[in-house]
């Protein structure tokens, strides 16, 4: 089993050719010379058995020797499956502790109120007592969020303690976010509640669904099933949820009906007795649900108090932003059937988790900066409050709206059907984005969901882009073309789909041509967030790049959520800006600081026109292409000059 830090000493070495001093090494992993030494020993002794080593030489430093490619490359794949498997990894940073100590907190909840001691909690993360104080500082301030608190219980135990309503949010929230980055799926909820009772409370619902023929996207039927296996658990402990004042409305609704049937199967298969609160709350999950994956072509009954709000919503941004969606029809119609859903959610309290939030905002940040200004339009019009989650899947009918704008419909040679787990903002953006990238080459024909699958005709497509497994035997697609792809495309996944379709391949350096060697900075010596920023935006009003006035926007914008990527990189903007001349700013810290929840060593602020805000996306695709790598964004901070910053990335 290894830590995340051992398996960033190996990603780091094996793009290397040569050998790497320590001192490098261990400046990247901000660690000490001693620490790196002890890592590497214990290192080698797992990928010895596995056909590989990392030499050490003094003088020379590390590096990745491999005596076994197959062997290694399997071992590689091991790698893989243990990142998505996020519960067999060891965290080693504050952030990966606490959350480790939350999750498994809230799994001896789960476990009727068992206690966890401070002593089994160092040993399986491998800390002393000090740094345990340290996180859970931490802890106690997210679960705070909850309304909920950590107590004693007997001598050395600690378990959570809250109302039962705010317990059984955070359980849903935390197992739903266990993964991030990644879909939960039916797979991944088992190891919560085991793969028996998981099994007959999937058949209990499916059926059900299918006998009323409700529909329901992939994504939210797995969120109703956990739901109901966290109700069944916490109902056998004798943890009820409190009388509510019922909203009487909700009684003569088809989703009622449905979820009675469901309680009523549930008590019968297993033996339990459910008690009316949760058949309300089974109710509510139903209504909240998001919309079922349609033929995008299809014409949908829409709500006319909802459409006209999204038709002043994209008045709205036509004036903030100069950015005019108005007469795309697909984004009106998208976009009125997700605020009926989202505002239910609202209207009950119903907060979603959106496991894609953080890849949301770093693969499609303009539409996310969009999707937030939209969301403040929204919230002042209807008194209500817009998370960052449902701003996320906002985002995402900005983000296909935002691909129409750059490529019309033509044409294609191959037809294509995307099986997507998720809601019609995801299948949406999907089909968008690979109209906008291939459109020459492939047309969307469908967007369905993997149950849908076997339904369709063979004859009518092509090509398969699935963000699920698909076994092609079992669904009859032998020999046809099938390409696994995440639900959010980065440039590494669209340069893939090209290699598999195209030939040609695709520059993302764009950005560069808006450096100045004015507003490129090094051996800095900052300490917080506000005097980085503060020195870069007065070196652009100074040199006439910025007005003094849109100083103010970038502070705003870092209220909205934080700009850090991760990788000691921050990249600040504004979108409520039209600034004289569009410019980038590279600022290159001696040491990291402390951004908002990341540390950062690289800064790189935006300052675009508004006439550039359709190519602002392909901006950022260029930059995060570029510093999704971390060996890259170490060697951007070795860079003594302009002129090597360019060099390097060219």
């Amino acid at each position: 089993m290894l830590n995340q830090r051992e398996i960033k000493i190996i990603k780091f070495l094996e793009n290397k050719n040569e050998y790497v001093s320590g001192k490098e090494l261990a400046t990247f992993l901000e660690i000490s010379s001693k620490t790196l030494r002890n890592d590497i020993h214990i290192l080698n002794r797992t990928l010895i058995t596995f056909g590989a080593t990392i030499s050490g030489i003094k003088g020379k430093g590390y590096r990745l020797i491999i005596n076994d490619l197959e062997q290694f490359s399997s071992f590689k794949d091991g790698l893989i499956a243990d990142q998505i498997n996020s519960s067999i990894m060891i965290p080693t940073s504050h952030e990966g502790r606490v959350n480790y100590i939350i999750l498994k907190l809230l799994h001896k909840e789960l476990d009727n109120h068992q206690i966890v001691t401070q002593g089994v909690l160092c040993e399986s993360l491998y800390i002393g007592l000090t740094t345990l104080k340290q996180d859970m500082a931490d802890v106690r301030k997210i679960l705070s969020s909850f309304n909920l608190s950590i107590v004693k219980d007997g001598i050395k135990g600690i378990r959570i303690q809250g109302k039962e309503e705010d317990i059984r949010k955070a359980l849903h929230y935390y197992i739903s976010r266990e993964k991030e980055g990644f879909l939960i799926d039916f797979k991944s909820i088992i190891p919560f509640f085991g793969e028996e009772e998981t099994t007959l409370a999937d058949q209990i619902l499916r059926s059900c669904l299918e006998r009323h023929q409700l529909t329901i996207t992939d994504i939210g039927y797995v969120n109703l099933l956990m739901h109901i296996l966290i109700s069944i658990q916490r109902v056998r402990s004798k943890n009820l949820i409190s009388v509510i004042e019922h909203d009487e409305s909700l009684f003569e609704t088809k989703e009622n009906h449905v979820a009675k049937d469901i309680k009523r199967d549930i008590e019968n298969a297993l033996k339990i007795e459910l008690p009316d609160e949760e058949v309300y709350y089974i109710t509510i999950h139903l209504l909240t649900r998001k919309v079922s994956i349609m033929n995008l072509d299809e014409k949908i009954s829409m709500n006319q108090d909802y459409q006209d709000i999204v038709k002043k919503t994209l008045v709205y941004l036509k004036e903030k932003l100069d950015l005019d969606f108005c007469r795309d029809s697909i984004l009106v119609n998208s976009l009125t059937v997700h605020l009926q859903s989202a505002l239910n959610r609202i209207r009950f309290g119903m907060n979603v988790s959106n496991a894609l939030l953080v890849d949301i905002q770093k693969n499609y940040s303009f539409a996310y900066k969009i999707a937030s200004v939209a969301s403040q339009y929204i919230e002042e019009q209807l008194t209500v409050k817009v998370n960052d989650d449902e701003i996320g899947y906002i985002a995402l009918h900005f983000g296909a709206a935002l691909e129409r704008m750059k490529t019309p419909y033509e044409n294609e040679k191959l037809r294509a059907i995307i099986v997507c787990a998720s809601g019609l903002g995801t299948a949406v953006l999907l089909s968008a984005k690979i109209k906008s990238h291939f459109s020459q080459w492939v047309g969307v024909t469908q967007v369905i969901s993997l149950n849908e699958l076997k339904n369709v005709d063979r004859e009518s497509f092509d090509v398969v882009f699935s963000t699920v497994d698909i076994d092609s035997k079992e669904y009859g697609l032998l020999g046809k073309q099938v390409l696994r792809i995440p639900v959010i495309l980065s440039t590494k996944d669209i340069k893939y789909v090209e290699e598999q379709i195209l030939k040609d391949r695709k520059t993302y350096l764009d950005f560069l041509k808006y450096t100045d060697e004015k507003l490129f900075f090094n051996n800095t010596n900052f300490s917080t967030r506000q005097e980085a920023l503060g020195f870069i935006l007065d070196n652009m009003v100074k040199n006439e790049y910025l007005n003094r006035e849109d100083i103010e926007k970038f502070y705003k914008r870092e209220n909205i959520s934080s700009t850090e990527i991760g990788n000691l990189t921050a990249i600040p903007h504004a979108i409520e800006l039209d600034p004289p001349i569009s410019k980038v700013a590279i600022l290159i810290n001696d040491k990291p600081f402390l951004w908002e929840r990341e540390k950062v060593r690289l800064v790189i602020l935006l300052s675009i026109r508004k006439e550039l805000f359709k190519d602002f996306e392909t901006i950022f695709e260029g930059m995060y292409e570029i510093l999704s790598d971390e060996s890259t964004v170490f060697s951007i901070l070795k860079v003594k000059t302009y002129q090597e910053f360019i060099r390097l990335l060219r």
